[in-house]
């Protein structure tokens, strides 16, 4: 008689942790918790950072619950390092990829940026289509991503693709990525004010520009540039690396007498020279100050008109570092290395 109690009492219970259970799923369907879906977020330029330069971005969301804005996130862009913003995303040159998601969709977009071709600051501020969207994403299985990328002219399109994992470029819009993307409309951007404050950065080390010409010539000037170092004993120079003002890598090889053959290119923001002394293999960083070099290339060019400037690395016997020279027939200046770095050897 008691058993048959207790396993009535044991019954009753069950059965109440099962209608709760059942109760707290049906709630859970109701609030769609099972339809929130991880989401991401993907900023890209055409032909990248070429063209453009991303400033600020800012994406705002729906709450229903307080019927307007419940969050916005703003960052501004350093275009030359990847970074960690607070853990709500990651920004880049030349795209920016938030960490996924699953907040409401945004329904707005705020974004700046500055096109180095026709050197123009523009903003853009659209609504984005959210019955669209919800449409689209309706019977989504896989996790949706939001595409914006940045078009010529001042123009913004914006769309919805499948999950980041699939792309294989910055320009996810593209076919050869053979993902399919739904754009969701194109917008237009309006011209805004200059504002060189909104280019200045650490990452650039231009801190000390005036006018947009002076910032801009570092992104047009073509020059002939080769490379010397300074014959050492036992030392031979490999290979130079160097990364312009728009973050393309180019180098110079062929070394003959420790000299290379002259390349055409931009002004570089940095020149890594990788050599030998001996059997041991070394790698030196050098970072020239942009404005001084501006005014040393302008003073060597006064003197003699060529185009043809060499960068000489002399090793420096006091501190066993190089000093970095820039020479334009037969006349040199010495250049200051913004960021102090040792000689770094190579395994």
């Amino acid at each position: 008689m008691f058993k048959n109690r207790v396993n009535i009492i044991n019954l009753g219970l069950f059965l109440i942790l099962v209608g709760f259970c059942v109760a707290f799923f049906i709630q859970l369907k109701k609030d769609k918790y099972f339809d929130k879906k991880v989401w991401y977020w993907y900023l890209t330029t055409e032909d990248a950072h070429q063209h453009y330069k991303i400033i600020e971005y800012q994406l705002i969301y729906n709450d229903n619950e307080y019927d307007g804005i419940w969050q916005a996130e703003y960052q501004i862009l350093n275009p030359k390092n990847a970074t960690n913003f607070n853990n709500l995303g990651y920004a880049f040159s030349p795209s920016l990829y938030s960490r996924s998601s699953t907040k409401p969709y945004p329904h707005s977009l705020k974004l700046k940026w500055f096109c180095y071709e026709d050197e123009t600051f523009y903003e853009a501020e659209t609504k984005l289509p959210s019955q669209k969207i919800e449409e689209l994403t309706e019977n989504l299985k896989s996790d949706p991503c939001f595409v914006a990328k940045i078009l010529p002219n001042g123009k913004l399109e914006f769309g919805l693709t499948k999950s980041l994992a699939g792309f294989k470029s910055d320009s996810p819009f593209e076919d050869e990525n053979k993902i399919e993307t739904t754009s969701l409309g194109t917008f237009q951007g309006k011209k805004i004010p200059e504002n060189l404050n909104l280019l200045r950065s650490d990452g650039d080390r231009f801190e000390d520009v005036k006018i947009l010409e002076d910032y801009m010539f570092v992104y047009k000037t073509q020059v002939n540039w080769g490379i010397k170092v300074d014959y050492v004993k036992n030392l031979n120079a490999k290979i130079v690396f160097a990364t312009d003002f728009l973050q393309n890598d180019f180098k110079f090889t062929d070394f003959k007498n420790n000299t290379t053959s002259l390349e055409t290119n931009l002004f570089p923001q940095k020149l890594q020279l990788q050599y030998y002394e001996d059997e041991s293999g070394f790698r030196y960083d050098f970072f020239p100050d942009r404005m001084q070099l501006m005014e040393v290339y302008d003073t060597l060019l006064q003197k003699s008109k060529s185009k043809d400037f060499y960068f000489v690395f002399k090793l420096n016997k006091t501190d066993n570092l190089f000093d970095v020279y820039l020479e334009n027939s037969g006349s040199e200046v010495k250049l200051k290395n913004v960021v102090s770095i040792n000689k770094i050897q190579e395994n």
